[in-house]
């Protein structure tokens, strides 16, 4: 597994995409949030799409002023607090990393004094978007790795686990910021983000949702996404699921690549095919009332543990 974990030097490049600066925040309480939902997925799995369906189910996201403005690469929207994203990156920078360099993160960084400030920050911000909203979200694919920092700020969280074919997000980002970094690059970062999203929500409220199902039955995709956030009675609305059939594009989709052929690609190392293939299954299983579905999910722990560096024990 060297290949998969070894360290990168950061590029001298923007951050993704350019930031713009959002007012520090010192107010609130993170601790009375209750209710809250992460969406958690790599660049390019999803985590947008999914983030829109929960607004249309009624999840506050926060204010469209603080977004991150849509751009020809999601004209939809991000859906991303810019503050938090500032916020996870600034993490990221103090471990010598950005989002596309990923930094190696030391044992009980979450709970270093240095963050201090940081951390103040991000509590007085979440206090301040979501102390009164009954159910709230957010969404950030660096979430996935500065995960440990945020579940110190709020308790009782649930997990919306974003799924796409790792071979077709690093296209998408080939595709985006350009062919300087090689396929494998994306897909090993596919890995550490998707591995650490399952090691530090096992054993928590989650669902997996899988990109491409949201094509071929969004019925069903955002029936199962709605039960799990107790939110059926918003379909019961007639044009809520109009609106989000229309949210849901399939011309969005640029690259869609069979699961069969992942295990033989050669961008993608042993340990990435696994636990795609892995995740796609108990997808099928949770959206099938599969009785396969808690033993998948048993071997699906086992592998992300392995294949995250520095990873918690169980």
């Amino acid at each position: 597994m060297e290949n998969v974990h070894r360290p990168r030097q950061p590029r001298a490049r923007e951050r993704e995409p350019e930031r713009r600066r959002a007012g520090k925040s010192h107010g609130g309480a993170a601790e009375k949030l209750t209710h809250g939902v992460c969406v958690l997925g790599m660049h390019r799995s999803g985590t947008s799409l999914v983030a829109g369906v929960l607004r249309q189910l009624g999840v506050d996201l926060g204010p469209d002023e603080e977004f991150l403005p849509p751009d020809p690469n999601n004209q939809s929207g991000y859906f991303e607090l810019t503050e938090l994203v500032e916020i996870s990156d600034e993490i990221l920078a103090h471990h010598g990393g950005t989002w596309d360099e990923l930094p190696e993160l030391p044992p009980g960084w979450e709970r270093s004094d240095q963050l201090a400030q940081i951390r103040d920050r991000a509590r007085g911000l979440l206090g301040r978007r979501f102390a009164t909203s009954p159910q709230w979200a957010w969404k950030d694919p660096r979430t996935c790795i500065t995960l440990p920092f945020w579940q110190r700020l709020v308790s009782g969280l649930r997990y919306v686990i974003c799924v796409r074919n790792p071979v077709d997000i690093a296209h998408s980002l080939r595709y985006r910021e350009g062919e300087e970094r090689p396929l494998e690059e994306h897909v090993l970062d596919w890995l550490r983000h998707t591995a650490s999203a399952l090691v530090h929500t096992a054993d928590r409220p989650r669902i997996l949702v899988h990109y491409e199902r949201f094509f071929e039955d969004a019925e069903r995709e955002v029936r199962r996404l709605a039960g799990f956030l107790g939110r059926e009675d918003r379909l019961e609305e007639p044009e809520t699921m109009g609106r989000i059939s229309e949210f849901i594009d399939p011309a969005l989709v640029h690259a869609r690549s069979a699961s069969r052929a992942i295990a033989d690609h050669p961008a993608v190392p042993f340990d990435a095919a696994a636990l795609y293939l892995a995740l796609e299954l108990a997808a099928d299983l949770e959206a099938g009332a599969g009785t396969g579905a808690q033993e998948a999910w048993a071997s699906i722990n086992a592998l992300a543990r392995r294949c995250l560096p520095q990873s918690p024990q169980a």
